[in-house]
């Protein structure tokens, strides 16, 4: 895909003015709900574009392979002073070529639709555990709805870079013709209605969330 972001692995202690404590806690957390670490990465992409925004995103990945999870911490200024994001992200690519996110970042910007992304985001405060417990749930009932679609498994540092560059051109409009199902590189089960396209605000009285709604980076940051 011409374009694309470019990634490269590093060390976070390369990164001590971001809050290292939230890395480690949240990735304890995770991996008490059976994630692993596949390491750190920096989006080189943006950081040329944003300097003064210069991240690193923690990448884990659930036991099965179906479920990754991003977290980071972005230091913005503003007129009024820092705005600190400590964003947790759990994201899965089905075989249709769409994405399904489910993120902490509600307060981080208004929601924007993106086609072939379903992201509903929560509050800043809650927890890992609930986030996983939400996106399982809508996971299992995007598959039960709709018969054959599948689960791309991510278990490598490549497969991490292939899905957010899969994800990229998803945000650019290109979308990949379908999978035919497949238990290679990918996992069935039970999973959530199809509501792809839509955005909606978690715990939010305007614009109330389904079992399924959608929304996607609205500050184009990290991942």
């Amino acid at each position: 895909m011409p374009g694309r972001f470019e990634y490269q692995w590093l060390d976070a202690a390369d990164f001590p003015n971001l809050d290292h404590e939230f890395y480690d806690e949240t990735q304890a957390a995770l991996e008490s709900l059976g994630f692993r670490w596949l390491g750190d990465r920096e989006n080189l992409t943006l950081t040329k574009a944003f300097p003064k925004l210069r991240t690193f995103v923690r990448m884990l990945v659930s036991a099965e392979g179906t479920i990754s999870s991003f977290l980071y911490h972005i230091q913005a200024m503003t007129p009024k002073g820092t705005h600190d994001i400590r964003a947790i992200e759990l994201g899965s690519e089905l075989s249709d070529g769409t994405f399904l996110v489910t993120s902490n970042t509600l307060q981080s910007g208004p929601a924007k639709t993106q086609p072939g992304i379903d992201s509903q985001r929560h509050p800043a405060t809650t927890p890992p555990a609930e986030l996983l417990r939400n996106h399982r749930e809508r996971l299992r009932a995007a598959l039960e709805n709709r018969p054959g679609l599948t689960v791309t498994r991510i278990l490598s540092r490549d497969d991490d870079l292939q899905f957010q560059w899969r994800m990229q051109a998803v945000q650019a409009g290109i979308r990949r013709r379908p999978r035919r199902p497949s238990t290679r590189g990918s996992w069935t089960k039970s999973g959530r209605p199809n509501h792809y396209g839509h955005s909606c605000d978690a715990k939010s009285s305007r614009r109330p969330c389904p079992p399924a709604r959608r929304r996607r980076r609205a500050d184009g940051l990290p991942p």
